[in-house]
């Protein structure tokens, strides 16, 4: 026995160094010197480490809380000050404690840190259980939970209170840094924590490491230190703007004059050195850390603590009152002894300070997403890093695109300085990384069991999200049973949106996979090379058919424009933009109409059977191969008009759920705003690509007002803000048509204006689109189509008769008869010279009032068990039809209209009309008996069939194309190339149909022509301006003087160049039409308009030099169409989440 004690006397605890990092005089530093002196673990040194440059903090004020060493250093995170401070400090001990200013560790936390040490001697770093500052009671962390790309999970809920629940936990990935303790070995050999991440990841990249290196990391409950979380929530701060206006306050009332002369001056209280308790003693003593902040002090002031000796008499009191009840109760032996919990803890020793301050993580999500990143980069696999930093600028690029959709705009900039980042700071992570492998004891697999898996980590965000999303809506009114079945619902319905997704994005795919790299042909329309030559075609008033004509765009180019212009940013084409919209057409028109059959019922089979009848439809697939573009947008958009009509005026069908007392109804919620936003844009591009569909939407507009006036029984004030908005949301479809409308009316073409048709190749009549569907559809597809159709039309019919809600039945039956007799009116309207009306837009009526009278007539029909069976096998031939048809439809066919390829044009002749001389190409073909001739432009038609109408009509001689192919039969060669030269014609291109007949024989005889290239299909002769005398130029702009001709560089709708002056008057010669709005200047000075022919024409005067300037537009043009962009952008912002941000807080 006396060896047993002589040895116990003889022990020494281990040493521990105390680190305390704090960033100047902060409002929780006192308290947690006042705790850290509390400690019944001796300490052998207490350090204070400053990182504010300009702190106010002085050693002075540290003076209570002697014996502690203070210093002041230059660090980035907790790691990088202590390692500077210790080698100021340096002393031999066992241990390291990290500590915060804001981390007030219990009396016992430090000895059962090391208790737990001295039970393992593979231990590297313990942490205590983390509790709130404010909220003693709750949780604020039990270790840190990450995946192995650094996204944590928290394993408790915001508030939860601290039970017990988790104290099981022991092994974990690691700990937070607030209260570490690590062994000092280790941290020499870790060289501390990484110097790239701020404190709010270091600790997760140094647990790491210790784990690596073959060290244990574990979670002491046992241990607990109170957290305030400061650097996370802001809340420094926040205290210290609140203290110092504090401040100013009582200064002015307490001297309300100003006057500081009749009032003596204020004397600080002596500072009193607290006592540190023993460390055996089980009493806990009152908490005596005061704050220097008015803040505290009036806090501490007013809350009337008892002293010392009368909290001691009061429990003494208190104990000899328990031992007198205790002697009056009876003893039993076989009483059960009461629960005893496991752990004793002492009283919180902090003082809360920001109770009612909110907690807003936003404050530090910039520091924390390039944490994240950084993060990432040095724990990636080597082999993966190549591609995670070639992905990481594309990735920022898109989330922060997605961030200002939000308008979270302080989000997109973070993310795009926190990629900027890690490739600024990327050597430093290769030699990181380097370390790091050296520094590894075992293999990156050993860490699989500590890591979260990122199924786990979505799994809660997708429960976080739809908890927010829940709450304060209707569905927390359901029962169980209730939500039970609307969670089912809506289960399945992603399910069969998904299929429906994944099967038409592979049959858009598959029926498309020769046209990916190119099409031609059909209604197909060749769109300039780059956006900004789209938009100066789009906004300007200048078509560029034959030699150009003056009118307005096609009202679907400013939809198209709006589209294509995000993608712009990435140098990617608008024809490559809309070739690919043409190719997920059948995409984009299922999802939609799945999308919109939300409106009219909640029975998920009747909602995948309007889905699959929309986008089966037969009209819709011929036009996907005719090239078609505006008619599919029309058939895509139309059902999202009509759900976004229905969902702002609150009219969509709610889920009828069957509950414990009876049906429940529930209306998911739907932001008005964001409906009407996309209803807006839809019929927008609905009335672009139909003019005529704008009276009928206005039209079911007022029927919808009228319709939730008389439900809901509104007031007239109610009922005029309903019919104002529904006007709204007609409103960008009224500007889009407008200019056009206008055009149309003045040139008296409205009949062929309202069935607009996008200019084909060659013109398509009624009979040859019959035609074409018979010849593209032909077998299956047209069989199962026509009986798909058939079983809509025997369903809506029905409906008629024994539909619960027979108005929605009969309103939908009137658009279907109105669509009748529209397009029986449209069938013998001519667009063009020979082109009949494209009749899409009036089967998409027909079509959605049919499926509309058949599903709302369905829905909730009730029938007898026989009937149920036999609509069901209905309903799933109905399934069936549709897919067949699209299935089919995508197995190739020669016959269609849409060629792959790019248009008929050799290399040579896109380098050339994109060149500063902008040359054009004339392209001969041969139908049967007829010569088709046509003037190509790398930047395409002018977007408006009805110009050729209005051409046909205005036009009183032949084109000029029409001129030189009428030459060229002929044999006048001569003629022909000075022709050719004046229109800027560089080349021609002779189908062999045409050149069969004589053409490339006369080309060939001819010096003015040389062959370029020949193909299986066609030859390219290019003009020989060489031969001419005096010498004439092939470009789109020119100056013509005595000596020959020189070129301007132009571009589009506009060319530039600096000339010198000449004693004799010059002429500058445009290849375009004339036109008053043809303006040509030379330093401000406007040039004499003329003309040559039908070609404009300036005089530039003698002895003028300086830099000319030659465009085409009218100010009150571009205002107007200024204005109709404008209405788009307020439109789409209107759809985006803009201020959700704001209802979310």
């Amino acid at each position: 026995m006396a060896i047993a004690s002589a040895s116990f006397d003889n022990y020494q605890p281990p040493s521990v160094q105390v680190f305390l990092v704090t960033r100047g005089l902060t409002p929780y530093l006192q308290q947690s010197l006042n705790a850290l002196q509390r400690s019944r673990y001796p300490l052998d040194s207490i350090v204070v480490v400053d990182t504010d440059p300009a702190t106010a903090l002085s050693p002075a004020d540290l003076r209570p809380y002697a014996p502690l060493q203070y210093t002041q250093v230059k660090a980035k995170n907790l790691g990088q000050a202590v390692s500077a401070a210790r080698a100021d400090n340096l002393a031999a001990v066992d241990y390291l404690w990290l500590l915060h200013d804001d981390s007030a560790p219990d009396p016992a936390c430090l000895g059962e840190l090391v208790q737990a040490f001295e039970n393992s001697t593979t231990l590297g770093i313990a942490g205590p259980k983390a509790l709130d500052w404010d909220k003693p009671d709750t949780l604020a962390s039990v270790g840190i939970h990450a995946t192995r790309s650094g996204k944590r999970l928290s394993l408790f809920d915001s508030g939860e209170l601290d039970q017990g629940q988790y104290d099981s936990i022991s092994d974990v990935l690691t700990v937070g840094s607030a209260g570490m303790l690590i062994k000092a070995q280790l941290w020499d050999r870790l060289r501390a924590s990484s110097p790239l991440l701020s404190p709010f990841t270091e600790a997760l990249e140094l647990g790491r490491r210790a784990r690596m290196a073959g060290y244990r990391v574990c979670l002491v409950p046992s241990a607990r230190i109170y957290h305030a979380q400061a650097g996370l929530y802001g809340l420094r701060e926040y205290l210290e703007n609140q203290n110092s206006t504090e401040r100013i306050f009582n200064k002015e009332v307490e001297n309300p004059t100003g006057d500081s002369t009749n009032k003596p001056p204020l004397v600080e209280e002596p500072a009193t050195t607290p006592v540190a308790p023993p460390f055996d003693t089980e009493e806990n003593p009152p908490n005596e850390g005061a704050s220097s902040f008015l803040k505290i002090k009036a806090q501490l002031d007013s809350e009337a603590k008892p002293s010392l000796k009368e909290a001691e008499k009061s429990a003494a009191k208190s104990s000899e009152q328990v031992a007198t009840e205790d002697e009056q109760l009876p003893l039993d032996a076989d009483a059960p002894i009461p629960h005893q919990p496991v752990y004793v803890y002492d009283p919180p020793p902090v003082t809360p300070l920001a109770v009612q301050t909110p907690r807003d993580k936003e404050k530090s999500w910039a520091i924390r997403r390039a944490d994240n990143y950084i993060y990432r980069t040095l724990t990636i696999n080597s082999l993966l890093l190549p591609l995670w930093i070639l992905f990481l600028p594309l990735k920022s690029t898109i989330l922060a695109l997605c961030y200002l959709l939000r308008s979270e705009g302080y989000r997109a900039r973070a993310e795009i300085n926190s990629a900027n980042q890690v490739l600024k700071t990327l050597g430093r992570i290769v030699s990181a990384r380097r370390i790091q492998r050296r520094q590894s004891q075992i293999s990156r697999r050993e860490l699989a069991r500590l890591e979260v898996p990122p199924s786990q980590v979505r799994q809660n965000r997708r429960l976080i999200r739809k908890v927010r999303q829940e709450h304060g809506k209707a569905i927390y009114a359901l029962g169980a049973l209730a939500k039970s079945q609307l969670e089912s619902i809506t289960k399945r319905a992603r399910i069969i949106a998904w299929s429906l997704a994944v099967f038409f994005l592979f049959i858009s795919l598959f029926a498309f996979r020769d046209y990916l790299g190119g099409m031609h042909g059909g209604f197909w329309s060749v769109l300039p090379g780059n956006w900004n030559d789209f938009f100066a075609l789009a906004t300007s008033y200048w078509r560029t058919f034959s030699t150009g004509m003056s009118g307005p765009a096609d009202p679907i180019a400013y939809p198209l424009l709006v589209f294509s212009a995000p993608f712009a940013l990435f140098g990617i084409s608008p024809t490559t933009v809309l070739r690919w919209l043409l190719i997920l057409s059948p995409l984009a028109a299922v999802m939609s109409a799945w999308l919109a059959s939300a409106a009219l019922t909640r029975v998920n089979p009747l909602r995948a059977l309007f889905a699959l009848s929309w986008a089966g439809a037969l009209p819709f697939l011929v036009s996907l191969q005719s090239g078609n573009l505006p008619a599919a947008l029309s058939h895509i958009c139309l059902p999202l008009g009509i759900w976004g009509s229905l969902s702002f005026l609150g009219l969509c069908r709610p889920y009828q759920l069957s509950g414990v007392y009876g049906t429940e109804v529930y209306y998911p919620p739907i932001r008005p705003r964001a409906a009407g936003g996309v209803a807006a844009l839809a019929l927008s591009v609905v009335c672009a690509a139909a003019p005529w569909m704008w009276p009928l939407a206005f039209g079911f507009m007022l029927l919808c007002v009228v319709s939730v006036s008389l439900k809901r029984h509104l007031s007239w004030r109610k009922r005029f803000s309903f019919l104002c908005g529904a006007l709204v949301i007609l409103g960008p479809s009224l500007a889009t048509l407008l200019p056009s409308l206008v055009w149309a009316l003045r040139t008296h073409s409205l009949g062929s204006y309202l069935f607009i048709t996008p200019a084909a190749v060659a013109p398509i009549s009624m009979r040859e689109q019959l035609f074409s569907l018979g010849q593209l559809l032909y077998g299956i597809p047209v069989i199962a189509g026509i009986a798909a159709l058939g079983g809509v039309v025997l369903a809506a019919t029905a409906a008629l008769f024994t539909g619960r809600d027979l108005i929605a039945t009969r309103v939908a039956w009137a658009f279907v008869l109105a669509g009748m007799v529209i397009g029986a009116w449209a069938a013998g309207q001519m667009v063009a010279p020979g082109q009949r009306a494209w009749l899409l837009s009036v089967f998409s009526l027909l079509l959605v009032g049919l499926l509309g009278a058949a599903v709302t007539g369905i829905n909730g029909t009730e029938l007898g068990k026989t009937l149920r069976y036999l609509l069901g096998s209905l309903l799933a031939l109905a399934l069936v039809l549709p897919l067949v048809t699209v299935t089919t439809w995508s197995i190739p066919n020669t016959n269609s209209p849409l060629k792959p390829g790019g248009e008929r044009a050799p290399v040579a002749f896109s380098i050339l009309s994109t060149s500063e001389k902008r040359t054009r190409m004339l392209l001969i073909d041969r139908q049967e008996q007829t010569y088709q001739v046509s003037m190509r432009r790398e930047e395409g038609p002018g977007l408006l069939a009805t110009n050729w109408q209005m051409r046909a009509d205005i036009k009183t001689r032949l084109a000029p194309e029409q001129q030189v192919l009428t030459m060229l039969v002929a044999g006048n060669d001569q003629q022909v190339a000075k022709l050719c030269a004046d229109l800027a014609i560089e080349q021609l291109l002779v189908t062999n149909r045409a050149g069969s007949e004589g053409l490339n024989a006369k080309l060939a005889a001819s010096s003015y022509f040389h062959p370029v290239s020949a193909k299986s299909d066609y030859q390219v002769w290019r003009l020989d301006t060489s031969k001419f005398s005096p010498p004439r130029l092939a470009s789109r702009v020119r100056i013509e003087d005595i000596g020959g001709q020189e070129t301007v560089p132009a571009g589009v709708l506009r060319a530039q160049k600096n000339i010198s002056a000449s004693s004799r008057p010059r002429k500058l010669l445009l290849a375009e039409a004339t036109h008053p709005d043809w303006k040509a200047s030379v330093d401000g000075r406007p040039l004499l308009s003329d003309t040559e022919g039908e070609l404009q024409v300036f005089t530039i005067p003698a002895n003028i030099s300086g830099h000319l300037e030659v465009s085409y537009g009218s100010s009150w043009r571009n205002l107007a169409i200024t204005a109709v962009l404008l209405v788009y952008l307020v439109t789409i912002a209107a759809c985006l989440p803009l201020g959700e941000r704001r209802e979310r807080e």
